[in-house]
């Protein structure tokens, strides 16, 4: 819990965000965690009250392009290791971790991949409006 809290409050510093700034790695082992749940936890939450669900978001809208986004559903795992085999499933079951349906997946994806991160310039939050498009955002 406390750790999506912690991506929650450093996504809202914007451009300043960690999060905006780690490598595939983290954000890959971040999502895992978040979609991890033995104790069933987070399936007595509200809607409103779904921290992990805002926390999942805040790093979705970290990924800058197509390369990126492959390499963070690469290493949805505890140990950040990449497994290209595993980005479709991976990306579905992150999709579904946050109620999202396949339509909304591909106008996620679809967006995203049409954009390729620019070289030596800043990065941003959202950059392809992928999250927007799939209305997550």
């Amino acid at each position: 819990f406390n750790t999506a809290k912690n991506i929650i409050e450093s996504s809202k510093q914007a451009e300043k965000s960690v999060l905006l700034h780690s490598p595939p790695e983290v954000k890959g082992i971040l999502l895992d965690l978040l979609m991890f749940d033995p104790s069933g936890i987070w399936d007595n939450l509200s809607s409103d009250d779904d921290v992990k669900r805002l926390a999942m978001i805040a790093i979705l809208k970290t990924i800058q392009g197509q390369r990126e986004y492959n390499e963070v559903m690469a290493r949805i795992d505890k140990s950040g290791d990449a497994s290209n085999h595993l980005i479709k499933k991976n990306a579905r079951r992150l999709f579904e971790a946050l109620n999202l349906s396949e339509d909304q997946q591909e106008k996620f994806e679809k967006r995203i991949f049409s954009k390729v991160a620019p070289v030596k310039a800043p990065v941003q939050l959202d950059p392809a409006g992928a999250c927007k498009a799939c209305g997550i955002a």
